[in-house]
């Protein structure tokens, strides 16, 4: 029996197939050891293509056993979520019970769907909060349940393709190769192609070093470019000389586990920079290679840049700001030139966070040394990172609430019935005599397999008056 209750967590009985009663106490019961909450939803894209591959990973015999899960419906209509319920082999928090739905949304804080959290059955806690990552990477459950495991202990068990020193005391660039290649990892070419098919020979513009060509672009290169402009030329880098391939059999769990480690996006190419102590340097080092860094490749820092149409503006409170946040030295730069920013309204200054996520908060505002040191500490505060997942959040039900406003009007004009004034109809043989006129417009919409149908029937009715 689990040590844990959840009957407080989910209410005192669960919904099973066909919608028959299942008490909330035997979860954990029978040797299973986690539960898993299943927040989805049959209208989204995302849930309805991963729940096949969950239901497929559920009933392998060794997850089966250890793993109950309950699935949180974010459907709108319960027939809805009855007919997408019916195609799994889950138990099901009622779905009448929306109070119950939004508190654990709320206590998990579920920004989306699909989201999976693991618990345990024996203290209720969180075990892994994304688990939907593990499941995707491990669609037969090899490791599951997913056990934490240092670097330094999966290093320990790597078997590579040559000889090597040990691993302790050095710095690593953990190199993760997709098995699906992204070209985009190497860059955009300028030269006409878009992207760079391959790792071969880069040309880079000495004047306008943003403009990178391939092999095959930089041949007609003249044609588009400026023809004053000289070009400095990138070889493609032999990993062979590098780096320690491992053997077939200690890839899949090495990358794994890696992965897992430094947050990693599986089948993402990308190189991971690690100190001996194994503290990450360069979470995403990919960007300091293609700009020629030496090795380590450290990792670009956040940078504040300040909008200003002329730098004497700002010179003064830019560096007083330098100074007191950076007194080893910071870096103060002028860009003559224009720059451009995804906003509609431009902004005084942004931070751009190279390694978390690559984004990018705005400031606007009056700019005074104290407004931008503030700006500052609430970005390495992780205040900005919060605030801009509350303003997505509120996008996205404001996209909502915009969307059903145009269901619900297209409902009614679909269903529109005009009445109009009493008009006058006189007949050749009889006197002038007084009618109503009531016009019933209704489109009905068919699907077929060539496309969607749309019929248009409009109804008029002449009613005559007393």
């Amino acid at each position: 029996m689990t040590a844990f209750d959840f009957t407080e967590l989910l209410g005192p009985t669960l919904h099973s197939k066909g919608n028959s009663e299942v008490a909330t106490t035997t979860l954990g019961t029978d040797g299973k050891e986690y539960v898993a909450l299943y927040f989805t939803a049959s209208w989204c894209p995302p849930c309805r293509a991963f729940t096949p591959s969950l239901v497929d990973y559920y009933l392998l015999a060794h997850i089966q056993e250890k793993l109950d899960i309950v699935v949180i419906s974010s459907d709108r209509e319960e027939s809805k979520h009855d007919e997408y319920f019916a195609k799994m082999p889950f138990l099901a928090l009622p779905y009448v019970d929306r109070d119950r739905k939004k508190a654990l949304a709320e206590k998990y804080n579920v920004k989306g769907i699909p989201t999976l959290i693991l618990l345990s059955t024996a203290t209720g806690e969180i075990a892994i909060k994304n688990f939907i990552p593990l499941v995707k990477s491990d669609p037969k459950g090899f490791f599951f349940p997913y056990p934490e495991k240092s670097t330094r202990l999966v290093l320990s068990k790597v078997d590579t393709v040559g000889e090597h020193e040990s691993f302790n005391g050095k710095t690593l660039a953990l190199y993760f190769d997709a098995t699906s290649f992204k070209p985009e990892f190497w860059g955009k070419c300028y030269g006409g192609c878009g992207t760079f098919s391959n790792r071969g020979i880069r040309h880079i513009c000495n004047e306008c070093d943003y403009f990178v060509a391939c092999e095959t672009c930089f041949k007609d290169i003249a044609n588009t470019h400026d023809k004053e402009h000289t070009f400095k030329t990138r070889e493609p880098i032999d990993y062979s000389k590098h780096m320690q391939p491992m053997r077939p059999k200690s890839q899949w769990p090495t990358a794994f586990h890696l992965a897992r480690n430094y947050e990693v996006e599986y089948e993402a190419t990308t190189i991971v920079i690690v100190d001996p102590a194994r503290v990450v340097l360069n979470k995403n080092a990919s960007l300091a290679l293609k700009k020629g860094q030496k090795f380590p490749f450290a990792a670009l820092k956040p940078a504040v840049i300040v909008f200003t149409e002329s730098f004497l503006l700002v010179e003064n409170i830019v560096k007083a700001v330098a100074e007191k946040l950076v007194p080893s030295g910071a870096q103060v730069q002028c860009t003559d030139g224009p720059a451009g920013v995804g906003d509609e309204v431009k902004p005084d200054a942004i931070i751009y966070d190279f390694q978390g996520g690559r984004n990018a908060f705005a400031f606007r505002g009056d700019l005074t040394e104290e407004s931008l040191i503030t700006f500052v500490e609430d970005f390495k505060s992780g205040k900005l990172l919060e605030l801009k997942g509350q303003e997505t959040k509120e996008k996205e039900l404001r996209e909502k609430e915009e969307k059903e406003k145009e269901a619900k009007k297209k409902e009614e004009d679909e269903k529109e019935e005009k009445e109009e004034e009493v008009v006058v109809r006189p007949t050749e043989t009889e006197s002038e005599k007084t009618w109503s006129k009531t016009t019933k417009t209704t489109t009905v919409t068919t699907k077929a397999e060539n496309g969607s149908k749309v019929t248009t029937v409009t109804e008029t009715v002449y009613k005559l008056l007393e």
